[in-house]
């Protein structure tokens, strides 16, 4: 064999042995994507087919609010009244509670715009024979409610005002009237009245619902209340 003829055989057999080392880099290379782009075939848990996995995220819910205020009921600063948001922590007292209310809690008068009375500020909670009451821009339907001729529905779970006491849930009997001075197609208060005084250091519940107006359409909660029953989240830190 000449030695050119070697020379170009060595070269040949350099080139096929470089090729084939890139060959099988290229085939590796192809069997490695192949193997990623493989399909997995585990199905699906179900929640992840309708996004029931994950919670949704919790909208804020915008309420009016105003400082020094119950802001559950928009009509006044003070509805419901009584109510525990005035109260405050007090070891000193013997209900271990004590009535706060800020200056913008109590209703101005022609002369002064904020009011303190200092003296409430230092009761150990509400009177036992107080007013319970609210207020409606338009006037409930009580056809069926407890009157002061007639307090026994008030005894009867389905009717639309209980009062009850939360330390054993016993119903208070109770009948309910709107104020009579309230004029027609003016927001109105609702009284709730008992028949005798409260126990003296006890929390009591009132629950009011069902109610419609004189049209027969369904009273609605306020904004902030209806957050309070659905459990939403409010930019009211008050109500929070």
């Amino acid at each position: 064999m000449k030695p050119e003829t070697k020379t170009i055989l060595v070269i040949l057999t350099v080139f096929s042995m470089m090729l084939s080392g890139c060959i099988e880099t290229a085939s590796d290379s192809i069997e490695d994507n192949d193997m990623g782009d493989e399909i997995d075939d585990t199905p699906l848990p179900n929640c992840e087919l309708n996004n029931s996995c994950f919670e949704p995220e919790q909208q804020l819910v915008v309420v009016p609010h105003s400082d020094g205020c119950d802001n559950i009921n928009p009509i006044h600063c003070m509805l419901p009244f009584p109510s525990d948001v005035f109260l405050v922590d007090d070891e000193t007292k013997e209900t271990g509670k004590r009535i706060h209310y800020s200056p913008t809690s109590l209703p101005g008068s022609g002369s002064k715009s904020m009011i303190e009375i200092p003296l409430i500020n230092q009761m150990d909670g509400f009177s036992t024979s107080t007013q319970i009451m609210t207020a409606f821009s338009t006037s409930p339907d009580l056809e069926m409610a407890a009157n002061q001729n007639n307090i026994m529905p008030s005894m009867d779970v389905q009717h639309q005002t209980l009062l009850v006491n939360l330390e054993n849930g016993d119903l208070i009997e109770h009948w309910v009237e709107l104020d009579a001075r309230a004029e027609d197609g003016e927001q109105v208060i609702l009284h709730i009245r008992t028949i005798k005084h409260l126990e003296y250091n006890t929390e009591y519940g009132v629950l009011i619902h069902g109610l419609s107006d004189d049209s027969g359409e369904m009273i609605q909660p306020s904004e902030a209340l209806t957050a309070i029953i659905n459990g939403d989240t409010t930019d009211s830190t008050d109500i929070e």
